[in-house]
């Protein structure tokens, strides 16, 4: 179960931005809420290289950020497999997984709405011996292509953004092969996305809250938010979290600049920046409320006068290490309330498939509510293109003169 709070947070609703708030509950159902993954067909695939042991997942932007989040939310902690996230073409990154992967129990999948980012091309050709699954959009793309030429297994990339693919074969596919059970995660998107619904106020309806608040806050002058992660199994979301609301927001001089971290070791740094430094940031904090147990921490008796702060050793003795965490969260946020600073904050339960789909869902619907309240389009990204056209030249002159 997902919930919302905010803290220092005020949602002043003007007449205008009452009749936009209005105008969103006739819009359309974004594809990706509409979208049905066909999962007995991702069974199969599974069932097809489950047996191996090794896995390279390659990808740039939104086409593998959802599998990322998946994956450290669910499958790095629990699994015996050997799995690998590729999104550069590192020379060092790209020998090392050749020394860690063998090549005949490794699959190598690569995800590419459309099959033409020059750099994963460049990573197909780096592991061109290796066993590989393509996920890629019909049509004439350069990796469809060479799926077809030298006669791949291909999964076909819906027509949705790669940042909105979380609940598409993009993310399941690869998900499923790993024992990730999708039919979970997917029944958490389907939830979310009906709480979610457009056709639902803003009081109802938490991921336009969520964008709402956002929204009057960078109209206040905070144009940063600070989106610390207390949890371990939030490692994923940090990359997923910026990449919806830059690409999808960020557009005709709008949008807010995110960062994330884990949680409580940014404490130790980003906490001065957060609390002490130029008051154009709010906080979004993330959480998980119940944690495996891990046991309470003992201090032997004899060692229980040690001084510790304003008092000693013997005060931490005997509390619960899932409460730890959530004191570092407490202390955080009351000093920000205490100086007046806007937070927010979104908790899990805990983490399960289900709970996981929700928050993958959630943020989706956070991004786009967050566009259309500035009026700019989700689901393109126009300030992307040129800088891959520009690199895409310098290596067809490269070695010219």
């Amino acid at each position: 179960m997902l919930k919302l709070e905010l803290n220092n947070v005020l949602l002043a609703v003007t007449p205008p931005l009452q009749t936009t708030l209005h105008d969103i509950q006739y819009r359309p159902v974004p594809d990706f809420a509409n979208y049905v993954a066909d999962l007995s067909k991702i069974y199969e695939l599974a069932t097809q290289f489950g047996n191996l042991e090794h896995f390279i997942i390659a990808g740039r932007g939104g086409s593998i950020t959802g599998f990322q989040a998946l994956w450290g939310a669910l499958g790095r902690f629990t699994t015996t497999k050997d799995v690998h996230i590729l999104n550069t073409t590192d020379p060092e990154r790209i020998l090392y997984l050749k020394n860690r992967c063998p090549l005949y129990t490794t699959l190598f999948i690569l995800i590419s709405k459309s099959g033409t980012t020059v750099d994963l091309i460049e990573d197909f050709f780096s592991f061109s011996e290796y066993k590989k699954l393509i996920i890629t959009e019909a049509g004439e793309g350069t990796l469809r292509q060479l799926a077809q030429r030298l006669d791949l297994h291909t999964v076909e990339h819906p027509n949705i953004g790669g940042r909105f693919s979380a609940n598409t074969e993009c993310a399941l596919c690869p998900a499923s092969i790993l024992y990730i059970p999708i039919d979970q995660v997917h029944a958490g998107f389907t939830h979310i996305y009906d709480e979610c619904h457009p056709n639902k106020t803003w009081q109802e309806n938490p991921a336009l809250q969520l964008a709402l608040a956002l929204h009057l806050l960078e109209q206040k002058g905070y144009s940063e938010i600070y989106v610390p992660l207390y949890g371990e199994e939030l490692y994923g979301f940090q990359e997923y979290i910026v990449q919806l609301m830059h690409e999808t927001v960020c557009k005709q001089g709008q949008g807010q600049t995110f960062y994330t971290a884990m949680a409580p070791e940014a404490e130790h740094h980003t906490n001065q920046r957060f609390l002490g430094g130029k008051k154009n940031v709010a906080g979004l904090f993330l959480k998980v409320d119940q944690h495996a147990d891990a046991g309470v921490t003992r201090v032997p008796e004899s060692l229980r006068t040690i001084p510790l702060r304003n008092g000693s050793l013997g005060d931490i003795h005997d509390i619960p290490l899932t409460q730890t965490l959530q004191f570092e969260y407490q202390g955080t946020l009351r000093d920000a309330m205490d100086l007046g600073i806007p937070t927010l904050t979104i908790s899990l339960d805990k983490i399960t498939p289900y709970t996981v789909g929700e928050l993958l869902g959630f943020w989706q619907y956070v991004a786009v509510y967050s566009a259309w309240l500035r009026g700019v389009n989700p689901f393109d990204q126009p300030a992307v293109e040129n800088a891959k056209k520009i690199s895409f030249e310098l290596r067809k002159n490269y070695g010219r003169v």
